[in-house]
């Protein structure tokens, strides 16, 4: 049971509470009336800890004061003595102290800091190294599949062989068999109305049989507008005079005389050599060309593979008409990095239009990378024609623009209907 005691204290209290570990000074001179808490015995004693920490009790049964600092309880055995002298019996206080092993088990409570073993998890961290989808890092090398474009230039490169298509000459002499992926895909006869060219509507490949190169091709369908175009600029080597080629050695060129250019951008004509003016292949646009003015009726072949041709300006504009004028540039463009400054579209169509540049009249080359020029069939007077131009700074569809004949411009030929 609990009593309040009125209960004198020693001024030299005070010396207690600077030596906390130290022998307790005793009770010798009464000056203060302090009131602590009473218990029969040391076992009804109340738990030392933080919020009780400096407080007194009193035990009946011993007739001593206890006090309690550092969740201990320690003695203060006072005695009707001289000061200082009875001090050494509050040692043996100090052994009661020993009997609060529970304390120790306080000390238990550092094990809790053993919990933080669970750093054993951090070993789950070489969880992590199941990341080994660092793998995946080789995944960004998918981003480098754009370069499967540079394969269309090495495409260009098959000027005496086919891609993906070879001819072979029958037996009896009498035609070709034609094998794509090693699949007979058509016959070839000897004659006047022998093809010369081999569209696979399956693959969108244009074979043209007279030099072996293979094409991609794309149908172009919005609306009413469901054309067949080639996906990539003409690389056919024409070297025929033409009205427009009398002061040159040639009617066709690689940007830069450099044939890697031509493999991936394909060819630049004047537009004599575009329209076929030397007849070489038809007489749609004969003796046309600088100098001479022609009004096409029909549709032009040209320097086209057979069953294809050159498209005129009313078919540029129906397509205009058909897909929308609004940024169609850009909805037309590669979406290569060969445009400059960003300046590429997002292909839309896969019409896979690239900046090839062009061949100027005073024989210079200018505007790879910032320009794509395209000739189409129609005649403006003796010195100019219509022409398609794009540019790197604008997703407009520039067309309807004269151009001088003599500049070399890229072909892009449409399937006939």
């Amino acid at each position: 049971m609990k009593i309040f005691l009125k209960f004198f204290v020693a001024a030299s209290l005070a010396a207690f509470f600077v030596a906390c570990n130290e022998e307790v000074t005793k009770v010798t001179e009464v000056n203060q009336v302090t009131g602590m808490p009473v218990v029969d015995a040391g076992e009804d004693m109340p738990e030392c800890n933080k919020d009780n920490n400096g407080s007194l009790v009193y035990v009946a049964d011993s007739g001593k004061v206890f006090y309690c600092i550092d969740k201990k309880w320690s003695v203060m055995n006072g005695e009707n003595g001289s000061l200082g002298s009875t001090g050494p019996k509050g040692d043996a206080g100090d052994k009661g102290d020993k009997g609060d092993p529970g304390a120790q088990g306080e000390k238990g409570d550092k094990g809790d800091k053993g919990d933080t073993g669970a750093q054993g998890e951090k070993g789950d961290k070489g969880d992590k190294g199941d990341t080994g989808a660092q793998g995946e890092k080789g995944d960004k090398g998918d981003k480098g599949d754009p370069g499967a474009q540079g394969e269309k230039g090495d495409k260009g490169g098959s000027q005496n062989s086919v891609n993906s298509c070879t001819v072979e000459e029958l037996l009896d002499g009498s035609g070709y068999k034609i094998l794509c992926d090693g699949d007979s895909v058509g016959m070839l006869r000897h004659g006047k109305d022998a093809a010369m060219s081999f569209y696979d509507p399956v693959k969108n490949t244009l074979l043209d049989l007279r030099d072996g190169q293979v094409y991609k091709t794309v149908t172009i369908v919005a609306l009413d507008y469901s054309v067949v175009w080639m996906a990539e600029n003409l690389n056919y080597r024409y070297y025929q005079k033409t009205a427009g080629g009398k002061d040159v050695d040639s009617s066709s060129y690689c940007y830069g005389n450099l044939l890697y250019n031509c493999n991936k951008y394909g060819r630049l004509y004047i537009w004599s050599a575009a329209v076929d003016s030397a007849a070489q292949f038809s007489k749609d646009a004969e003796g046309c060309g600088y100098g001479a003015y022609c009004t096409m009726i029909d549709t032009v072949r040209g320097v086209c593979p057979e069953g294809w041709h050159l498209p005129s300006y009313e078919e540029i504009c129906y397509m205009v008409e058909e897909l929308g004028k609004d940024s169609l540039g850009y909805r037309l463009k590669s979406k290569t990095e060969d445009w400059n400054n960003k300046g590429y579209g997002i292909d839309s169509y896969g019409f896979k239009l690239l900046p090839a540049g062009r061949r100027t009249i005073n024989a210079t080359y200018s505007g790879m990378g910032t320009n794509a020029f395209i000739w189409t069939a129609t005649q403006g007077s003796t010195s100019d024609a219509r022409s398609v131009r794009l540019t790197h700074t604008s997703p407009d569809f520039g067309y309807g623009v004269y151009e001088y004949l003599n500049e070399g411009f890229s072909v892009r030929c449409v399937k006939n209907q």
